[in-house]
């Protein structure tokens, strides 16, 4: 066994029965442990049966055609684009005589490289380099309704609004919305995703304006390997008209510990829904009630809030409950 390269001589010499001896040269060429791949350069193709994140799969075989284990590691090179391959196992050993394949995966998404390059190093061998390749078939994706309309959208509330993308093609598909937020207070999720063959993804559109206006935007959604699309969005923001029932309330006499109650009502006369707030934290002795019973915040106990829809009525009713004598002269809330 020697540890330098080259030619290799060494004479032994032996004997036969005591008496005839002789000389035995040995000649050898050590040469460096090797890896061979099956191929320099591996090209990746959809298969639309699998998962969409696991689409892309092949293998490349190490071969060891020399009569000592070769121990080697695979290190990916990382360019300004990144890296979408991954290969598994990334670090092993072959056998002498041996061979082993390795799984590359591309990761597929709007804005993965299609290439990819991996080095492949030799534990006291030669390094040799792979080249990967993704070829990304023809896509078909559509919209299932091309305009989402926010009719008299509330100033200030979020409204949520649902667009549907439809696969009508037999590769998986992977868009990007170009600008995930087209108007002020909306924005469009996911920003990036995927669309599987035969399926379809949701974006989710949340609008929370802040100012009263009247809109309609187009919005650009690329589709990788595919025509852009695009989705029309429009409305108005309205503001709600809220009015009571009752422009005071007064109660005449209480007695301590007593509760009187005096009914009244909220009317949203307006064309879009309104969240309505009663702050009564700093009024202990008075709470209201709802029909239906409205929503309390857990850290304000006097806190009140209920969502009315447009043209519609709730019922409530103003509770008193003196705790002592004395004379009350308060607004009842805020709203």
């Amino acid at each position: 066994e020697t540890d330098k390269l080259g030619n290799f001589q060494k004479s032994f010499m032996y004997t036969i029965n005591h008496h005839h001896t002789g000389h035995v040269l040995v000649v050898a060429k050590t040469i460096p442990v090797a890896l061979e791949l099956s191929t320099r350069e591996l090209t990746l193709y959809p298969t639309f049966s699998f998962l969409a994140e696991n689409g892309f799969r092949t293998t490349v075989t190490l071969y060891n055609r020399k009569n000592y284990p070769a121990q080697f590691i695979w290190k990916p090179i990382i360019k300004d684009k990144g890296m979408a391959f991954s290969i598994c196992p990334g670090k092993g050993t072959v056998e002498a005589y041996k061979d082993l394949e390795c799984e590359v995966v591309w990761h597929p998404s709007f804005s993965s490289p299609v290439t990819g390059e991996f080095d492949l190093h030799v534990h006291q061998g030669k390094t040799l380099r792979l080249k990967c390749f993704t070829k990304l078939g023809p896509t078909s994706v559509q919209f299932r309704e091309k305009r989402i309309t926010f009719n008299h959208a509330p100033i200030h509330l979020t409204t949520s609004k649902t667009a549907i993308l439809q696969n009508l093609g037999h590769n998986h598909a992977y868009f990007q919305i170009v600008d995930a937020n087209p108007l002020p207070g909306m924005i469009i999720t996911p920003f990036q995703g995927v669309v599987p063959v035969g399926g379809r993804t949701e974006l989710k559109i949340c609008f929370t304006p802040n100012a009263l206006m009247k809109f309609d935007s187009r919005v650009e959604v690329a589709v990788r390997n595919a025509k852009s699309l695009e989705l029309r969005i429009g409305g108005s923001v309205e503001v709600p008209d809220i009015q009571l029932s009752v422009d005071s309330f007064v109660f005449p006499g209480v007695y301590v510990g007593c509760t009187q109650k005096m009914p009244f009502f909220v009317e949203n006369k307006g064309k879009t829904h309104a969240r309505v707030t009663f702050d009564l934290s700093h009024h202990d002795d008075f709470t209201l009630h709802f029909q239906p019973d409205t929503c309390r915040s857990p850290s304000v106990p006097h806190l009140y809030t209920m969502d009315i829809d447009a043209q519609s009525t709730l019922e409530c009713s103003l509770n008193f409950t003196p705790k002592e004598v004395a004379a009350y002269a308060k607004r009842s809330g805020s709203i």
